[in-house]
């Protein structure tokens, strides 16, 4: 690795910081998903001499699942900054008129590591041709996005009303940059059918807060549009094998276990409290058994609920016992 050339891994946080700090004139922020917190904090690191420019992308599953925040714009506008919008953006970059990061983290609180359970993220410094390659990927997408004005956050805050979602604060939502959590991240939404119900248009028939959990699931699963409904399935299917609590169970349930046993699994695997462990892995043995009905076994007898694993050549799981 070059001479100068760090990775900040520990905590991607303070190398923004520190860019955000050395500026004299000019900031650039680029990042799909900004939340509010994350990005007051860079700000307030920068001189009020810096003229910042943020681009990012709003999109509508998104911003009802909390993991982008309209409100940005009342903060840039406030200091007479810029917001631009990139409907395919990817790119995570931070830029001065001196100093490039370009990784894999979101301006988020939990990407940027200022959280107690923090991703695994990584920024690397961009020195000599690395950092014009940035300087001018930054130009581009600052000359070719579109500008926001109160006009245009209007627009997208009424959309955002209408679709029944209102965003959540980082406080509020276990995670809030689903894309890189799969270590964490297990199903919040109680009825696997009410994801089917979102994903093919029959939100109406949704709680706002049933709504919200499946929303935050299908970005946490990354789930493509236009699926068919078995390729739905499918897909849904092939992200919880790669699971590694799923993947823990099926080790372990290679006999039957009582839900009692399994619980201990869940907590070890979570580290939480019995009660929140228990409504954890409710949630995940209805997706199992919905998802993945040929691999597993579901029975109730008098005392305990039971599952076990037996694979790919299981009978169906609604012929061995009512759903949990």
């Amino acid at each position: 690795m070059p001479s100068g050339i760090e990775l900040a891994v520990d905590s991607p946080g303070d190398a923004i910081l520190g860019v955000a700090r050395r500026a004299s004139s000019r900031l650039f922020l680029v990042a799909p998903f900004i939340k509010t917190h994350a990005l007051l904090r860079i700000l307030e690191e920068a001189s009020p001499t810096v003229s910042t420019t943020v681009v990012t992308r709003w999109r509508l599953i998104e911003l009802i699942a909390g993991v982008n925040d309209l409100e940005i714009w009342h903060i840039l506008r406030e200091r007479n900054d810029h917001l631009v919008l990139q409907p395919r953006l990817h790119a995570k970059i931070v830029l001065s008129e001196t100093e490039g990061i370009a990784g894999s983290a979101n301006i988020t609180s939990t990407a940027l590591g200022w959280t107690a359970a923090p991703n695994d993220e990584v920024v690397l410094p961009a020195h000599g041709s690395y950092f014009e390659a940035l300087e001018s990927l930054v130009k581009r997408l600052v000359e070719t996005g579109v500008r926001v004005d109160d006009a245009i956050h209007d627009e997208f805050r009424s959309h955002l009303d209408k679709a029944g979602g209102v965003g959540q604060s980082e406080s509020m939502l276990p995670i809030d940059d689903m894309s890189v959590n799969a270590i964490l991240w297990t199903p919040t939404t109680r009825d696997p059918a009410d994801l089917e119900a979102l994903y093919f248009g029959y939100h109406h028939r949704l709680t706002a807060s049933a709504a919200q959990a499946a929303t935050f699931d299908l970005i946490a699963l990354e789930v493509p549009p236009l699926l068919t409904s078995d390729l739905f399935h499918t897909h849904i299917s092939m992200q919880l094998l790669q699971h590694p609590l799923v993947r823990e169970l099926e080790r372990k349930l290679e006999n039957p276990r009582r839900f009692g046993e399994m619980l201990q699994i869940v907590r070890r695997w979570s580290g939480e409290t019995r009660e929140p462990a228990a409504e954890r892995l409710q949630t995940l043995m209805r997706w199992l058994l919905h998802f993945q009905a040929d691999r597993w076994q579901y029975q109730k007898p008098r005392y305990s609920e039971t599952l076990i694993f037996v694979g790919q050549d299981a009978p169906n799981a609604a012929s061995s016992g009512k759903q949990p």
